[in-house]
């Protein structure tokens, strides 16, 4: 008797090992929307393709992570609409109903309808314009892989991992490009850490800012130094005129005459000439 009251008791759930056994079974039901914890993010219904496609990608991660099933992916990702997306799917809803459609039941139905409008139909052939000018510039190399990869997956682009690497190889820039060829690179992401690798040393290499500065200061002091002043045009004129026009000597100064030499100068007849000059 006591036996069949005990397994009474623990079948009821009474017990903490029952409660954990029902939890568990709540848990593992997958068509049990209370037992998990779906972060879907909200949508707004933005003009934005780049935008739609996250939101379609992170609602399908956790779908899939959590084994939702398609009715219950509907209703979970329409009660994270905001803004113009709550008022879009409902003239969806109102207008299926008017024309005696069905309703919308799958997650592969819910997204075509809604790339149809969010999605642009240029959108893929833009993507892979852009791809193919995609180039490092002045992002780091860990920017632009990501960016490249991100490009990818948005495309659809299913390529060999050979040409992967060829074309993120090529996109980087020349001087640590010139690096990662000499590398033997067994894989992509061998192929990214050799890359940021260059990317650091060179870093390490390049003269700083204050380094710049200091060696323009001595090369224009050195300039400065070495470099003869330039004279004014009459200052040279007048050097060289007194380097080859020296200015003569003064005559010396006549000597003093005696008494009896200024008494003979005076009784001299003078000439007709001296008299012309003296008249």
């Amino acid at each position: 008797m006591a036996d069949e009251q005990a397994n009474a008791y623990y079948n009821s759930g009474h017990s903490s090992q029952g409660s954990r056994r029902r939890s568990r079974r709540h848990r593992d039901d997958p068509e049990n929307l209370g037992g998990y914890k779906i972060r879907i993010p909200p949508f707004h219904g933005n003009n934005n393709p780049d935008e739609y496609m996250d939101w379609e990608k992170k609602c399908e991660f956790n779908f899939n992570l959590h084994n939702i099933s398609n009715i219950n992916r509907v209703k979970l990702a329409v009660s994270e609409f905001n803004d113009y997306a709550l008022r879009w799917w409902e003239q969806i809803v109102t207008a299926r109903e008017i024309g005696g459609a069905l309703e919308v039941s799958t997650w592969e139905e819910m997204t075509r309808i809604m790339r149809q409008r969010f999605i642009p139909s240029y959108y893929q052939r833009e993507l892979h314009s852009k791809l193919r000018r995609l180039t490092q510039g002045s992002k780091t190399v860990e920017e632009y892989f990501q960016e490249m990869e991100v490009m990818l997956l948005r495309a659809n682009v299913i390529e060999d991992r050979e040409a992967t690497m060829s074309r993120f190889l090529g996109g980087l820039n020349r001087e640590i490009q010139d690096i990662v060829e000499m590398q033997n690179c067994v894989g992509l992401e061998s192929m990214l850490h050799k890359a940021v690798l260059a990317e650091t040393q060179l870093k390490r290499r390049a003269p700083t800012g204050m380094e710049l500065i200091s060696a323009a200061c001595l090369c224009q002091r050195l300039q400065t130094g070495f470099t003869p002043k330039s004279e004014p045009e009459e200052s040279l004129t007048t050097k060289t005129r007194t380097r080859t026009s020296p200015v003569p000597p003064l005559p010396p100064e006549p000597a003093s005459l005696s008494a009896s030499d200024a008494k003979a100068l005076d009784t001299m007849p003078m000439n007709a000439a001296t008299r012309r000059s003296c008249s």
